[in-house]
């Protein structure tokens, strides 16, 4: 099944302020877990899926230092549940926001 792109998403728009829960089940908006920083936000298939275990891996390593340096906050948007969520945090040791 496909879905039609958001007619909203365009250069220059404003991202939707969009709220989900978090790693530990609380419910956050966008807005409060940038509080005004620039962000980087990715979205992915889940731990399941060995590309997105590569890339997540590359990103403890080499893209978080670096975007802490700039104060821009790194934030995950994936399908894994709660429990997946955190087993993928630990196990990489990733500290943002999933």
């Amino acid at each position: 099944m496909t879905y039609p792109m958001r007619s909203d998403l365009k250069t220059g728009n404003q991202f939707p302020d969009f709220e989900l829960p978090d790693q530990t089940g609380e419910s956050r908006k966008l807005s409060h877990l940038l509080r005004g920083f620039p962000g980087v936000l990715i979205f992915g298939r889940g731990y399941f899926c060995p590309n997105d275990r590569r890339q997540l891996t590359n990103y403890v390593q080499q893209l978080q230092p670096e975007l802490r340096v700039d104060y821009c906050h790194l934030i995950s948007v994936s399908v894994d549940d709660k429990m997946n969520t955190n087993e993928t945090r630990d196990a990489i040791g990733a500290d943002w926001p999933f």
